[in-house]
């Protein structure tokens, strides 16, 4: 401990948060304090995409936008819409807790119970807030890394209409549309998308893949608002997606990784409704919501009888309340709780056994939080929460996070720390499926975090950052073979166990800024993430797929007011396909071109050239990466 805080408080006066405002107009976030505030007053690590950047990149998939973050990186299994992952400062994919209009997304029918970013599609987003580090005193299970937290678009006016047509490379075209609009009472949005693309073989083509894996998706959004009276609101939001997709798989002989002709359908779909209540005084604000979150799979094998190989459906279902009070102008209090049942049914069909019984399991989990946001003094922000949990499977956890933000000269100079405490419950897959393991208990995590920002004349923004976190009671797989113990008597292949341990740690370092017309944007993320497991046979070694060094580069140019061209950078260090270090995959670079022109207020086009240099590159071992991709779009408004 006193090792961390000296390291720490050396790093105090060099190195600043992630966060930083992109503009002279003071950003307001929710996900930090689960309560707008200003960004100023914030003490976490957050970074906020904001519209207009959105509106920029014009991204595909969520995942587009993640790569201009620091301390994120993405494992991708294929072309777009294979399984993808992120990772916040080094934790698991898995550790990461998604949000989307309100619903989590983790998915309780893979088994890490994680999310896969590979079929998520941009629909008309508007903000994504991303809060580093653990969370779990206000988001409970899974916010280990952090939380990622998506808000689709509100409307701005009485009645917008827009739509969208892309197409390029690989065969591949993106139709968008959305319309939405606003009265005194009522606030709609609607938006629907069409993807479809030729793609590449997941199998890389340096590893022999020579077909390709297709991918489609369709998906539709919509929310709604309606206020019953000046203080009483309702709302309502929907998401559902579809997917087609063609992926590479083991088939005998052989059992080696090749290209095959099965595929897989997939839907998601998230409801969330809402009462939103606010006191005559304004002083406190209400909301009692239900959400659901549904995850259906099915693999198929043309080449098999009966060529389904594998159905999977999980179930995410909660009623939560939350309450926001202001006792007066310095204190206020956040506080709130509710129940959440997982679910999950799988069943996996095979030529000797067509027709076995579906695996059918589900877990409650219920959940009551406070923290107090207050000034301690003029210009210091603190706040110090706790939750606690309780699972039926593994009993009580509590969580606590504690948080300061100082802002000495009117918010030029912002100081901030914080510390918090996450877990993450053991999913339905680990605790009974035929490798699981009913005696699991939860992973935890305890981190801190030291920053600075800092604004200088000539609009330029500097942040520094260094964080440490350790995670205890890591849930892995113990082979039954060699070593042996009583429960492999009845799980003679391996089973689940609270075996590892590991410590992350890191600087970040961003900045923002304009010279002689130029915008340029950038960042970097040196990492150190090790299994320090005593006695494990990888002790010491680096963990998987996470690349020491990460940095990025944006420069943008507008040209006039109507015509911009940015070019970015991406470079990604060495990093290791496996847990023992014997894999490794070589650092790289990606180029990536922009250019849009606002032709009217009503229509513009743009076009995007992706891996400009057409770099050979991995981010799994073995899978392929897109090649040099050219884009053409047009964008129309109403």
């Amino acid at each position: 401990m006193r090792k961390i805080l000296f390291l720490s408080i050396s790093f105090l006066g060099f190195v600043a948060n992630s966060a930083w405002a992109q503009s002279n107009q003071e950003i307001v976030v929710i996900t930090a304090n689960r309560s707008a505030k200003p960004l100023s007053q914030i003490g976490s690590s957050i970074f906020v995409i904001d519209a207009a950047r959105i509106d920029k990149l014009k991204p595909i998939q969520l995942v587009d936008l993640l790569a201009e973050v620091s301390s994120i990186s993405s494992n991708r299994n294929g072309g777009i819409g294979s399984y993808t992952n992120v990772r916040i400062r080094g934790a698991e994919g898995e550790q990461t807790q998604i949000m989307y209009d309100g619903v989590r997304l983790n998915d309780p029918s893979l088994p890490s119970g994680g999310f896969d970013f590979g079929t998520l599609m941009a629909i008309d987003i508007e903000r994504v807030e991303i809060l580093k580090g653990p969370q779990s005193s206000l988001y409970g299970s899974d916010a280990i890394g952090g939380v990622v937290n998506i808000f689709s678009r509100a409307p701005q006016s009485a009645f917008e209409a827009r739509a969208a047509v892309e197409i390029g490379s690989l065969n591949s075209h993106t139709l968008r549309a959305g319309i939405s609009g606003k009265s005194e009472n009522l606030n709609y949005a609607i938006a629907a998308i069409d993807y479809g693309s030729d793609s590449i073989s997941q199998l890389s083509e340096h590893f022999g893949g020579r077909e390709t894996d297709s991918f489609r998706n369709q998906g539709i959004g919509a929310r709604l608002n309606y206020a019953i009276s000046p203080n009483v609101n309702i709302d309502a939001r929907a998401n559902y997606a579809a997917s087609k997709l063609a992926f590479d798989g083991y088939p005998p002989p052989f059992y080696a990784f090749s290209d095959t002709y099965e595929y897989t359908k997939s839907d998601q779909g998230q409801l969330y409704l809402g009462i939103n209540t606010n006191s005559a005084s304004g002083r406190l604000q209400q909301t009692l919501s239900a959400k659901r979150f549904t995850s259906n799979r099915t693999n198929y094998d043309p080449w098999l009888l009966p060529k389904t190989t594998y159905i999977a459906h999980g179930a995410l279902e909660a009623l939560e309340y939350q309450g926001n009070l202001a006792i007066n102008e310095r204190l206020s209090l956040v506080f709130g709780g509710g129940i959440e049942t997982s679910k999950y049914r799988n069943r996996a069909p095979a030529p000797w056994y067509p027709g076995p019984p579906s695996e059918r399991q589900s877990a409650t989990n219920k959940s009551a939080f406070v923290e107090a946001q207050f000034e301690a003094i003029a210009n210091l922000n603190a706040t110090i929460g706790i939750r606690s949990d309780n699972h039926e499977a593994f009993g009580t956890h509590e969580s606590l996070r504690a948080t300061l933000a100082y802002r000495p000269n009117g918010g030029n100079t912002i100081f901030r720390a914080s510390y918090g405490e996450g877990f993450k419950a053991p999913t339905l897959f680990q605790l009974y499926s035929d490798y699981g393991n009913i005696a699991l208990q939860p992973e935890q995590a305890v981190a801190y975090d030291f920053g600075i920002s800092q604004k200088f004349a000539g609009n330029w923004q500097f942040g520094f950052s260094y964080f440490i976190r350790e995670t205890k009671d890591q849930i892995g797989f113990f082979s039954c073979w060699p070593t042996t113990t009583a429960l492999c008597n009845t799980r003679p292949f391996g089973y689940y166990a609270n075996i590892a341990r590991t410590e992350t740690n890191g600087v970040e370092v961003e900045f923002n800024g304009k010279i002689f017309g130029v915008n340029l944007n950038g960042g970097l993320t040196q990492l150190s993430a090790k299994n320090i497991a005593a006695g494990d046979a990888n002790e010491g070694k680096q963990l998987a797929r996470r690349p020491k060094l990460r940095s990025f580069l944006n420069i943008s140019y507008d040209w006039s007011d109507d015509f911009n061209t940015e070019l970015s950078w991406t470079h990604s260090g060495i990093a290791f396909d496996d847990a023992a270090n014997l894999t490794a995959m070589k650092a790289y670079d990606l180029l990536n071109f922009r250019a849009l022109w606002q032709i009217s207020p009503k229509f513009e086009i743009y076009g995007k050239i992706e891996n400009l240099t057409d770099a050979n590159y991995q981010t799994t071992y073995s899978y392929g990466t897109n090649p040099r991709t050219f884009t053409i779009g047009l964008e129309v408004k109403f």
